[in-house]
């Protein structure tokens, strides 16, 4: 009998649950996905120290679920009791009817766990198809064939959230219990709670905390933001500035009710306009009730914002960095030797223009062929697996010896400051290669240059960011570039500037900007640092370490080869071994964590902070029903009591928000100077994708609250009206 009364009262009440039930999938689902996302049999095909990389990443995902099953544990349990203040009037009608309390305990009891398996149910199903995406995603990150893709079902993980979510269902279940035995029964049966209004004393308090949380909240601002990033330690100003960022919060949630309605009151064609004066005191009366919840909400989403923004850039960083390494037609390993040819033993002074040309044309010819014969020579060789390979010669351009130079007046400030980041960045930014060198290659891979051999031309890394954008601007502000050392004064006026996606064959992995100058130039500069780039093509199955391994020692011994008839010193030669595979996997993984942690943490704090101001407002709805059938009856029309409902809700949603954005504004520009600090550049693309993506999540929230606000306060009216 209470099993066909608890699913009949289920049926029934199955919109006043759709908030809770909701919750309860999310939370369900996204524990699940996030426990099971790496557990495809594809990764434990990944090198050593990918795979255990991997592992210490599940390992982490574990911790921070125990912590967020706490978490999420708070939130239903604090939907729970929204469900049961939402029925105090059905409760006590089965109380007047004669039923026990004991059996309505046992009646509430079976309509949660029905909701809760049903929930448990869906959840599993939805966090079930979420980890497969999650599982492309990853192989996606670390370049696995989709082939080796498997649908995974973890029983791990499921018996982990099982266990979870029954601990927290029965916790539920006996607060349902210790519920019912508080209530008294007449305020189940007059359930409607009498708003609180502020008094004028208040009012006075009120104005004043506003000023004095106003005054702590900027002290805190600007400590942050003038913190001395050089310092070894972190400075005491940080915590200080934290600190006096949570107390100001608080206080300036806790006096704002006074404040806004003070404010408002001045403007009075505003205040008593329709229902804006009932709005109004209805946000008061809850801010000075709730506030609490509101700045620990506010907190929460500040919390959010930045750790959001953080891990959104790390992922923009890598996919930066990565690009270059993830291209379909990049060479599998690029072999970079670059010489100083001043470094020998035999001449502690720098060398003349005439022997510098001399002993880099002797150079050249003796590492060409110590290349035909020890690179070459082992195409399928099936110790090293190489199928194919390419040579070409470069300068490298020392950076501090290399200006912007513009013909009408300085380098505009914007300009500059692309250059700087630009050269800040870790890598061979600044080539030179003959036009002879660059056709020659270009029609190894298919194509054509579309400048001719008596041009000076400038490409800029497609697949870099920092580059296409310099070399836009120079192509834009017809910019040129200056190089003087002590043999050389050049300046590179281009025909040509282009970002072009085909010639990232040119530039290879590690060129940010490559200067293409006519052969009958390049062959008169005397530039002391030529380097070498050997491209290398492998079989699939040759991306192990062991072929690597055999890979990189063969390089070496090209090198050692080539200079074994030149007097350099040891350092002179040094040789970078890239190995595309390796450089992917090692970025991913850092890529992949921050991906998965910061969202995995960041939807559950936003899941919170929606779901609980969803909650309060919905409560305060729900009681507060009888007060808008009044409005109804003295002729306020229905259009303007939806609208009063929405506008209400969205102060009262958005309100910690704006107030959270409003902290990040200073975080984030904390952050973005530690970012400049340490070289990076793009942090605020990934605050504009933080706010983007949190104002859409909070949003949907807001508007699945605002209907059901409206459902549950407009059948009040309804009835009514139809009671007139």
């Amino acid at each position: 009998m209470l099993f066909k009364l608890s699913y009949r009262n289920l049926r029934r009440s199955i919109r006043d649950y759709a908030l809770y039930f909701l919750t309860l999938t999310l939370s369900v689902a996204l524990f699940y996905m996030f426990r099971t996302s790496t557990s495809q049999e594809a990764f434990s095909r990944l090198s050593s120290s990918i795979f255990w990389l991997m592992s210490g990443m599940t390992d982490i995902m574990k911790i921070v679920s125990r912590f967020l099953v706490a978490v999420f544990g708070f939130l239903i349990l604090y939907a729970n009791r929204f469900m049961v203040r939402r029925r105090r009037r059905e409760i006590g009608m089965y109380m007047v009817l004669g039923m026990k309390p004991r059996q309505l305990a046992k009646m509430l009891v079976l309509e949660i766990l029905l909701l809760n398996v049903l929930a448990l149910g869906l959840g599993l199903v939805i966090g079930t198809l979420g980890s497969q995406g999650l599982s492309l995603l990853v192989m996606r990150a670390f370049l696995l064939e989709m082939s080796q893709y498997r649908f995974v079902f973890s029983a791990q993980a499921l018996l982990a959230t099982v266990l979870s979510y029954l601990a927290i269902s029965l916790l539920v279940m006996l607060l349902i219990v210790i519920q019912l035995s508080r209530l008294k029964l007449i305020d189940l049966i007059r359930p409607g709670r009498r708003i609180r209004h502020p008094g004028k004393l208040y009012a006075v308090f009120s104005l004043l905390g506003f000023l004095i949380a106003s005054v702590i909240l900027g002290i805190a601002y600007s400590m942050i933001i003038n913190i001395d990033l050089e310092s070894p330690r972190i400075p005491r100003e940080f915590s200080t500035a934290i600190i006096l960022g949570v107390v100001g919060t608080y206080l300036l949630l806790a006096s704002l009710t006074g404040f806004i309605l003070q404010l408002t009151k001045i403007f009075k064609n505003i205040y008593y306009r329709r229902l804006n004066y009932f709005t109004l005191r209805q946000i008061a009366a809850r801010m000075s009730t709730f506030w609490l919840s509101l700045a620990t909400t506010t907190l929460l989403l500040f919390f959010t914002l930045s750790f959001l923004s953080v891990s959104f850039f790390f992922v923009r960083t890598a996919n930066r960095i990565l690009a270059p390494y993830s291209t379909e037609n990049k060479y599998d390993i690029e072999s970079w030797v670059f010489y100083d040819l001043n470094s020998r033993n035999d001449a502690p002074q720098e060398l003349t223009r005439a022997e510098i040309l001399t002993l880099s044309s002797s150079l050249d010819k003796e590492f060409r062929q110590q290349y035909q014969e020890l690179i070459v020579a082992r195409h399928g060789d099936a110790k090293y697996r190489i199928t194919d390979s390419t040579l070409v010669r470069y300068y490298v351009l020392d950076e501090d010896k290399i200006e912007l130079n513009s013909t009408q007046g300085p380098v505009l400030t914007e300009n500059w400051s692309s250059w700087q980041d630009l050269r800040s960045s870790d890598s061979d930014n600044f080539l030179l290669l003959s036009a002879g060198e660059a056709r020659k290659l270009l029609q190894y891979h298919g194509l054509e240059p579309e400048w001719s051999e008596e041009e000076t031309v400038l490409l800029g890394h497609p697949l870099i960011s920092t580059a296409a954008d310099v070399a836009a601007r120079i192509d834009e502000d017809n910019l040129s570039l200056l190089y003087e050392d002590n043999n050389n004064q050049l300046k590179f006026v281009f025909d040509l500037v282009s970002a072009n996606e085909k010639y990232w064959p040119l530039l290879g992995m590690t060129g940010r900007l490559l200067v293409i100058v006519p052969d009958a130039t390049s062959s008169q500069l005397s530039l002391a640092n030529p380097g070498y780039r050997v491209g290398l093509f492998r079989e699939d199955e040759a991306a192990t370490d062991n072929y690597r391994m055999a890979t990189e020692n063969l390089m070496s011994d090209l090198r050692v080869a080539a200079n074994r008839n030149f007097a350099f010193d040891y350092d002179c030669g040094y040789a970078r071994f890239i190995d595309s595979k390796v450089e992917l996997e090692s970025n991913a993984g850092v890529r992949v964590i921050f991906s998965f942690v910061g969202l995995y943490i960041c939807l559950t704090f936003i899941l919170i902070t929606v779901t609980i101001l969803a909650l309060q407002h919905l409560s305060e709805v729900s009681d507060n029903r009888q007060r808008y059938r009044v409005l109804s009856q003295i002729g306020a029309q229905r259009k303007y009591l939806s609208l009063q409902i929405i506008i209400e809700a969205a102060l009262y949603f958005y309100l910690p928000l704006a107030l959270a954005i409003f902290h990040s504004i200073f975080a984030f520009r904390f952050i973005a100077r530690l970012v400049k600090l340490v070289g990076l550049t793009g942090y605020p693309d990934s605050v504009r994708q933080t706010l983007l993506f949190a104002i859409l999540i909070y949003s949907i929230y807001y508007i699945l609250t605002a209907f059901s606000a409206v459902r549950l306060a407009l059948p009040a009216i309804e009835k009514s009206k139809k009671h007139n």
